[in-house]
Formats: structure tokens, C-alpha cells, sequence
């Protein structure tokens, strides 16, 4: 990525306040490296959680860890954010045992502003095993 891709990421997350979002705290710059400064996330990626799962998962407890990751797709959208790759990888548990787990979107490295509400990007992105055919 090119660093100011770097800085359009930052931003779009600092922007998002929302208690189903990593916070973002602050950004530097060393010689090396680009420092995303996050919330600290116990737990794991909602993928690692589920692959250790063989039960599955009971309707009323989808219900109450997807219906908060809902409202922050509503609140992005609303702030004219389109999170572009959301995937189990890319949502976090804040802890192992889902029964007490909230879910968390991260990694906003492929986000973009779209404009005005109804606005609708065009771009083809994100993870292909996860992207709507079309």
C-alpha cells in the first residue's frame, strides 16, 4: 500500500465511533514502520473462533453478537463509510466463549468514503472467497 493509503485508513477509522468498531487512538510514522495504535482485543478473529466450534451456533446467540455487527453497518453507512472486506477475519471476539464475546469490526484497509447517502462505489474489491458473484 502506499502511504497514504495508509493515512486514508487511519482516517476513515478514526472517524467511526461505534461500540462494534476498533477504537483507533492514534497513528506514527518511525523510519520502518506505520503504527496503528488500537483497543486492545482479547479475544480472537471470529473465524479461529468458529473453526473450533463443532456445534455450530444457535439462533438466539447469532441473534445477539450479529445484530450489534448490523447496527455498525448501518452506523458506517450512514457516515457515508463502506468497509469493503468484512469477513470472519476481519470481525474480532472479545472473547473466546461466544456466550460472552461482543464482535468487533477491524482492519479498514480496504474502506473508502462514498460520498452522500445512496451514493454506491463501483470498484470490484475485497476478499474473492467472501465477494457477492456478480
Amino acid at each position: 500500500m502506499r502511504p497514504e493509503q495508509y493515512q486514508d485508513e487511519f482516517n476513515i477509522q478514526a472517524q467511526i465511533k461505534h461500540p462494534n468498531v476498533v477504537k483507533l487512538y492514534t497513528m506514527y510514522e518511525t523510519k520502518q514502520m506505520l503504527h496503528l495504535i488500537l483497543e486492545l482485543i482479547k479475544g480472537k478473529e471470529l473465524f479461529d473462533v468458529l473453526s473450533c466450534r463443532e456445534d455450530g451456533l444457535e439462533e438466539g446467540l447469532c441473534k445477539k453478537l450479529f445484530a450489534p455487527l448490523l447496527d455498525a453497518c448501518k452506523y458506517m453507512h450512514s457516515e457515508g463509510v463502506c468497509h469493503r472486506d468484512l469477513k470472519p477475519e476481519n470481525i474480532l471476539a472479545t472473547d473466546a466463549d461466544l456466550e460472552k464475546a461482543t464482535l468487533k469490526i477491524a482492519d479498514f484497509g480496504l474502506a473508502k468514503i462514498v460520498g452522500t447517502k445512496g451514493a454506491r462505489g463501483v470498484t470490484k474489491i475485497g476478499t474473492p472467497m467472501y465477494m457477492a458473484p456478480g
